[in-house]
């Protein structure tokens, strides 16, 4: 494995946010000339209101603590629930409802005319290989249980991999879980 590193959940520093509705934790991110072309974070949303707006970004968010919440824009509504990432444009002027008390959710920005972003959910027991280089970025977040790498180290829940380059061998035993996440830039 190479060009990789492990975020450790306990890690991460945590940011109010300007309204008091939650935190976020940034894992990662990327800018370009002081503007954001890609972030990952973790955010505890804690009351019921409005989503900060990221024009020109889109935006992958998926719950991965708590009962879920409803993403309620003018002409439209979005379930988020535990464990499944559902995408959205980040000018949307959005109003969160918590279904069942606070959450804590993935969020994945992107500037799509530089990347395709993914998150997709892996149920253990199986083994997976993810692959980076210098047009794609692969991260996996601990959903639930343990996920081993390269059977030399694990990611527990919220712990995340980020790999810039090379590969890395996932394995997920019963009752685990991961989130991978892709970044490929679009080709010009």
């Amino acid at each position: 494995m190479t060009a990789a590193r492990i975020i450790r959940f306990s890690e991460l520093k945590t940011t109010p946010w300007k309204n008091g509705g939650g935190n976020t934790r940034e894992i990662a991110a990327n800018f370009k000339n002081g503007a954001l072309e890609w972030r990952l974070s973790i955010a505890d949303v804690d009351v019921d209101g409005p989503f900060s707006h990221f024009e020109g970004l889109m935006r992958i968010l998926t719950v991965i603590d708590g009962k879920g919440l409803d993403l309620i824009a003018k002409n439209q509504s979005i379930e988020a629930i535990y464990g499944s990432p559902v995408c959205f444009d980040g000018a949307l002027e959005i109003n969160a409802k918590l279904k069942d008390g606070p959450i804590r959710d993935l969020n994945l920005m992107f500037n799509p005319k530089l990347y395709r972003g993914a998150v997709t959910r892996i149920d253990g027991p199986q083994d997976q290989t993810i692959e980076a280089d210098a047009n794609h970025i692969s991260m996996v977040l601990g959903l639930h249980g343990i996920t081993e790498i390269d059977t030399s180290d694990e990611l527990s829940t919220g712990d995340t991999l980020v790999l810039k380059q090379g590969s890395a061998d996932l394995r997920l035993s019963t009752n685990s879980a991961a989130l991978i996440i892709t970044l490929a830039a679009m080709s010009h």
